[in-house]
């Protein structure tokens, strides 16, 4: 047991001193009482001052083995094992010496379109008489048209025939219209009963004249009517004096 003892003691300070371990010291007087115990000499490693930083690998144990080398592998480029591709030459065209020459059409840029000029502005529909407007939107209700055959140029007098049946022409007061000139058209709704429900005035020139065409168009009387197919209609009279200094002759 106290051989095995100094043998690893011994074992270990040779080992520091191998590496340089610091601290670790081999003396003389272990290795002489290690020789002693042992009774054999122990021989003592003398080391060089500086150790290399690396050291050599052993090579006892291992076998190295040198692999042929093998030739590098040719890329096929045409693995499916197509043909090659094949081409033709485009044969030469001939044309005989006496043919005619190839006429070639030339190039004629497109025609710019044509200038059109704008449509002129459509003219305005002809103004109707203030007294059709209103009677052609009172029809629609019933209201029976008088005004188409009692409408007639200023100038012109409304002949007995076109009147409506039972009203005499009422004339203005010639001397309450004396030097005015001007026109005024009075409407004048009239109920089945021959009751004036509404009255409309439409004038042109001078503003004295509407109370004198008013106060004269108030004298007409309307019958009411009787007849099955007159029955509930209304009528729309219209009343036009027209104002005109007196012509010397």
């Amino acid at each position: 047991m106290k051989r095995e003892g100094l043998c690893l003691a011994l074992s270990l300070a040779l080992h520091a001193a191998l590496w340089q371990i610091p601290g670790s010291e081999v003396t003389q007087s272990a290795v002489s009482a290690a020789t002693v115990a042992l009774g054999e000499p122990i021989p003592v490693v003398t080391l060089p001052p500086e150790l290399p930083e690396t050291m050599p690998l052993p090579t006892a144990g291992l076998t190295v083995t040198a692999l042929p080398s093998q030739p590098l592998r040719e890329i096929e480029l045409n693995p499916q094992g197509l043909p090659p591709p094949i081409t033709f030459e485009s044969p030469e065209l001939e044309l005989p010496e006496d043919a005619p020459p190839i006429a070639v059409a030339p190039v004629i840029p497109p025609a710019p379109p044509p200038q059109t000029e704008p449509p002129p502005p459509a003219e305005p529909p002809p103004a109707k008489p203030f007294g059709q407007l209103l009677a052609a939107a009172y029809s629609e209700y019933g209201f029976e048209r008088v005004l188409a055959r009692q409408i007639a140029p200023p100038d012109v007098p409304v002949p007995p025939e076109k009147r409506e049946l039972g009203i005499d022409w009422i004339p203005p007061d010639p001397a309450a219209a004396a030097g005015q000139t001007g026109t005024v058209t009075v409407l004048l709704i009239v109920a089945p009963d021959g009751t004036v429900e509404r009255e409309l005035i439409d004038s042109e020139g001078d503003r004295n004249l509407v109370d004198l065409a008013r106060s004269t168009a108030a004298q007409y009387r309307f019958a009411p009517l009787t007849t099955p197919d007159e029955q509930g209609k209304y009528r729309f009279v219209t009343v036009k004096y027209v104002f005109a200094p007196p012509v010397d002759l």
